[in-house]
């Protein structure tokens, strides 16, 4: 793990998996919407008539981390519907790779 953070600046998109996460459609969609309203609820704290040059140390943090938690919405929204496609065999990892590639 250490070395991937090394090579990717930490950046890379995150897989649920675990005894702790139902892949059932239903509990995916529940958990994507979850992490959602945690990310608005973050958005809501930014004062966005505040220049970006008059702004704290920790308001600017605040954005950092509002930032990092939209790209976890995104990252793993995405991934966990490739997932879903997969296991309903509308289309394999390798096809949808190749389609996110291309």
């Amino acid at each position: 793990m250490e070395l991937h953070r090394q090579a990717t600046g930490g950046v890379f998109i995150p897989y649920m998996n675990g005894p702790q996460v139902d892949h059932h459609p239903a509990a995916l969609t529940y958990l994507a919407r979850k992490e959602l309203k945690e990310a608005k609820e973050h958005i809501k704290e930014i004062d966005f008539s505040k220049p970006l040059g008059v702004m704290e140390d920790f308001e600017l943090q605040h954005i950092e981390e509002t930032v990092h938690e939209l790209l976890d919405v995104s990252s793993t929204s995405c991934v966990n519907m490739a997932e879903l496609r997969v296991a309903e065999r509308t289309a394999s990892m390798q096809h949808l790779l190749h389609v996110i590639m291309s």
